[in-house]
């Protein structure tokens, strides 16, 4: 997964998925060992702009999957759960209420 589709467009608050976005590499940087990776892509999905984010870290636990968008929720024993409050993908999320956007977390690999 890495890459931005050629001629997407979002019509979008600019600042608020600057936000969005910046707010899940952080995350993902965070939860990531050194020499892992985060990837960033793009693309046109019918009428959707799908945006995902990935890294290399070592994933997130079933049980905690359902929690990872709740405001101070941190993973127990995950490298990011020193950093933080546990607000960067809940606020994500309330900021793309207003959007009219889904936010979503899933598994691959």
């Amino acid at each position: 997964m890495s890459g931005i589709a050629a001629g997407l467009n979002v019509k979008a608050d600019r600042i608020l998925i600057l936000r969005v976005i910046s707010n899940l590499l952080d995350n993902a940087a965070k939860n990531t060992p050194p020499g892992g990776s985060v990837s960033l892509a793009a693309i046109k999905q019918n009428n959707w702009v799908i945006i995902t984010v990935g890294d290399t870290g070592a994933g997130i636990q079933p049980e905690h999957q359902p929690h990872i968008f709740e405001r101070f929720y941190k993973v127990p024993g995950s490298s990011g759960a020193n950093n933080g409050y546990g607000l960067g993908l809940a606020i994500s999320k309330a900021l793309l209420i207003p959007l009219g956007v889904k936010s979503q977390f899933k598994v691959t690999g």
